[in-house]
């Protein structure tokens, strides 16, 4: 991997600015040092080289209403490489590559009305990511996933395979600190958003025990997953905390 990116900051009594550029050139191989029964022509060796240029372009502006006032928005767009696991998800036995992969596109923006007095910090937001284009690759044991046609009861130890998956992120988050006495300090924080799959993606599995001298991509396709409006994992839709902070003089704090 390579690349390079610029950055240009500027400062002016009532507007700061700035505008970003980026640009990166991801290469990946496999190199295979023995050959695998399952996959005899495709394990051993270097496979073909998978390539990808991405670039991204940002930009960000804050208005100075007053000293205590400020007004702030943010926004960037920007492709990005596929993670090595997901462009050779079966690299443990062999060379063969995600079909028709490609780079994830970002879009971002967010929008901020800041309050900074002696006292009181206060900080609201909001904001709106898409990504597009994304992959992700599991592995597990599909109980009763294929045909019986070994007598295996369809079992399988498979890899999964979700492409073009787009993802939509979009909410409001809230900060306020109040300096209460000298020594006791307040906090609240609370983030508010909608975090969900925004289409129906194509799944895939592979099955290692459909692998043969003749049949080196063991692929089956499932077609659609319908994800379409579901919640995305891993990150609570609502969230809140609240906090007090005391501070000694004698320099202890809890």
């Amino acid at each position: 991997t390579f690349g390079g990116f610029t950055q240009f900051k500027f400062t002016y009594k009532k507007v700061d600015f700035y505008l970003g550029q980026s640009f990166n050139r991801t290469q990946y191989q496999r190199d295979g040092h023995y050959v695998s029964g399952l996959y005899p022509t495709n394990s051993y060796g270097k496979s073909d080289k998978k390539e990808f240029d991405s670039f991204g372009f940002k930009g960000g502006l804050t208005y100075k209403i007053t000293g205590r006032h400020l007004f702030s928005v943010n926004a960037v767009y920007m492709t990005q490489a596929p993670t090595i696991r997901n462009v050779f998800p079966y690299a443990r036995l062999n060379n063969n590559a995600t079909p028709n992969i490609t780079g994830e596109t970002i879009t971002s923006a967010d929008a901020s009305y800041i309050i900074r007095a002696p006292k009181l910090k206060t900080r609201i937001t909001a904001f709106y990511s898409n990504i597009k284009h994304a992959t992700q690759t599991a592995f597990f044991f599909g109980d009763g996933i294929f045909q019986d046609d070994g007598g295996d009861g369809g079992d399988a130890f498979v890899a999964e395979t979700i492409m073009d998956i787009e993802k939509r992120n979009m909410g409001v988050e809230l900060g306020i600190e109040y300096q209460l006495t000298s020594t006791v300090k307040l906090t609240a924080n609370g983030s508010y958003g909608e975090y969900i799959y925004n289409n129906n993606p194509t799944v895939f599995v592979n099955n290692d025990n459909l692998a043969s001298e003749d049949n080196t991509i063991p692929i089956t396709y499932f077609g659609e997953a319908k994800l379409k409006n579901y919640k995305l994992a891993g990150t609570p839709q609502a969230a809140a905390n609240f906090g007090v902070e005391y501070r000694d003089p004698h320099f202890w704090w809890i």
